[in-house]
């Protein structure tokens, strides 16, 4: 499979980053203790748990559900938990406001041929259109003869 490289996945990177960010304020600023690192610490696995929740149970966050992608294997099949730890542990590199913002993921999806950022390509998922994927799925079916 090749992965979206258009703008619904940019406007869909966009909903979801404000998403997370919205969570990790939310639950971060509820935390009782008074050291600035665990709150920190609370506020990114909120961040990235956000990413790794969303995909894992419903194959795709609320931005990615909402302009029609999902996250599959390149065979089109539904990512393993492995694949989605993974993706998720590298948005820290690669979708970091302090280290670049979203560039490095950016130009890995719009100079790889699969389309795919960091984290998909080493834990081989890579984000589809839903419509993309049942073509696939319908074409990869064998058909029927009439006459059986």
């Amino acid at each position: 499979m090749i992965g979206d490289a258009s703008k619904r996945r940019l406007f869909a990177a966009w909903l979801d980053y404000l998403l997370a960010i919205l969570c990790a304020l939310l639950l971060g600023g509820r935390i009782p203790w008074p050291h600035d690192i665990v709150t920190w610490i609370v506020a990114i696995l909120t961040f990235l748990a956000y990413y790794f929740l969303t995909e894992a149970f419903f194959g795709a966050t609320l931005g990615k559900g909402l302009f029609g992608l999902k996250v599959c294997t390149l065979e089109g099949d539904r990512a393993s938990l492995i694949a989605l730890v993974i993706r998720t542990i590298l948005r820290v590199v690669e979708v970091n406001p302090i280290l670049l913002g979203g560039l490095p993921a950016g130009l890995m999806i719009v100079t790889t041929k699969s389309r795919q950022r960091l984290g998909g390509k080493l834990s081989n998922t890579v984000v589809v259109r839903k419509d993309d994927l049942r073509a696939a799925a319908r074409n990869s079916q064998p058909e029927v003869s009439a006459l059986e």
